[in-house]
């Protein structure tokens, strides 16, 4: 909750003083979608059918950096 208090006190709230009420609302929303992305981004998340329960996206992560290590010919980097 404290990311979301510091995030709304930096923002200048007088944005949303315009004659129209669909146009304040228009504008809250983008607001609160910025502040939504900032706060929580989207991420994707690739599952194939036959991973296994075990294969994170971090090991997913892990292997390609070693095939791109030994693609490049970096032995050193392809051991880690």
């Amino acid at each position: 909750m404290e990311s979301a208090e510091c995030a709304s006190k930096g923002i200048d709230w007088s944005v949303l003083s315009t004659d129209s009420v669909d146009s304040q609302a228009a504008l809250f929303n983008d607001l609160i979608q910025l502040g939504l992305n900032n706060i929580m981004p989207e991420k994707t998340r690739v599952i194939h059918r036959n991973d296994v329960t075990w294969m994170t996206n971090h090991l997913k992560e892990l292997i390609v950096k070693r095939q791109a290590a030994w693609a490049q010919g970096n032995q050193t980097l392809f051991k880690f």
